[in-house]
């Protein structure tokens, strides 16, 4: 066994641990704790109320009630965005692509063209003109690789 064990405290020990002065010593523990709560408590809410910060520690600072009221401040709205299309005034929405639902299948280059005409408009420009000097290659009808090389190889009639 070890020493700890084989010691037995004095009989004058036993005797001091009376069942009241135990109960006795933990409640002036208590109330000496809550008093020094309480009197922190004031002493914040006092600097509080003529503006002084409350003295800090580390960690995240308790959240107080304050005495002053807080002043919100409100988020302006930004204006509703409408439909590019001319003469539609349905509001767009970002899940369209920034036209309404009517005009969600609109394509995408003529939405482009709308909203260069509408900002020229307000701006008091002049309205860009379509560029027509760039035109697209027309398809051939014949996609099919094997008749595109009978008609390369095919002779020619004879006369």
């Amino acid at each position: 066994m070890s020493a700890f064990l084989r010691q037995r405290p004095d009989e004058d020990y036993y005797r001091a641990m009376d069942i009241k002065a135990v109960v006795n010593r933990f409640a002036e523990r208590l109330r000496a704790l809550i008093d020094e709560d309480a009197m922190e408590r004031a002493r914040v809410a006092v600097l509080d109320a003529f503006g002084m910060p409350a003295r800090r520690g580390p960690g995240r600072p308790a959240k107080a009630v304050s005495a002053r009221p807080t002043i919100k401040v409100e988020r302006r709205k930004l204006p509703r965005q409408l439909c590019p299309v001319p003469g539609c005034k349905n509001p767009a929405a970002p899940i369209f692509g920034m036209v309404c639902a009517k005009h969600k299948g609109v394509a995408k280059s003529k939405i482009r063209k709308y909203r260069e005409a509408r900002r020229a408009k307000k701006l008091g420009l002049k309205v860009p003109a379509r560029n027509s000097s760039r035109k697209r290659a027309k398809k051939s009808k014949q996609t099919n690789p094997a008749a595109i090389a009978k008609t390369v190889t095919a002779p020619a009639p004879s006369p």
